[in-house]
């Protein structure tokens, strides 16, 4: 039994289960490329068969005189792959669940009658949840500064190479003759 969701298939007469990886490579200057990493992707499951509007067997016993199969499957499609559904595949020796519907066939055409030949191509997909957490993160607790002392270098010798530097400018030396000024008084003038 053959089954896309809920739906029963007549017969399927291809199957085919495709599995890729990709594989990086990077080119060296001898010998072969390097391989470092292989990514792994999706199944994808491509199906091609018949649904029947006279089918046989115990197919017939088990389906809805109520519509038409081949209406049926044709609007089932049509609401998988409006609705962007996840769907489910029962195949002849395996099946697959989380499957989107990338493509699908309906040819249709005088020789067909009763029946509706499919071709689909259906690609797992693999479903995430977003979830939320608290995370407590510590703060760093920072050391006060330890007192260092004297430094070598006194006031009075750092104002007296700044006020050399900035030369005998009256503006910004509001303490000229003095040598204990503050340094910022003589910057604070010219460049602030």
């Amino acid at each position: 039994m053959i089954t896309l969701d809920d739906f029963e298939i007549d017969v399927v007469t291809s199957e085919q289960w495709t599995r890729e990886a990709d594989i990086t490579e990077e080119p060296v200057e001898d010998g072969v490329d390097i391989t470092d990493h292989i990514r792994l992707k999706q199944l994808v499951v491509t199906v091609e068969g018949v649904v029947s509007d006279t089918p046989i067997g115990t197919l017939a016993d088990r389906r809805s005189t109520a519509s038409l199969p081949t209406e049926e499957f044709a609007a089932l499609l049509d609401d998988i792959y409006r609705n962007k559904r996840l769907v489910t595949y029962g195949g002849a020796k395996r099946g697959a669940s989380n499957l989107a519907l990338k493509a699908y066939t309906l040819p249709e055409d005088p020789q067909t009658g009763d029946s509706l030949p499919f071709s689909l191509t259906l690609k797992q997909i693999r479903v995430v949840e977003v979830k939320r957490t608290r995370v407590k993160v510590a703060i760093p607790r920072v050391k006060s500064k330890a007192k260092r002392g004297k430094q070598g270098t006194t006031t009075d010798t750092a104002s007296e190479n700044i006020a050399d530097a900035l030369g005998p400018d009256p503006d910004l030396l509001t303490n000229q003759g003095r040598s204990d000024f503050s340094i910022m008084s003589g910057i604070k003038g010219k460049w602030f």
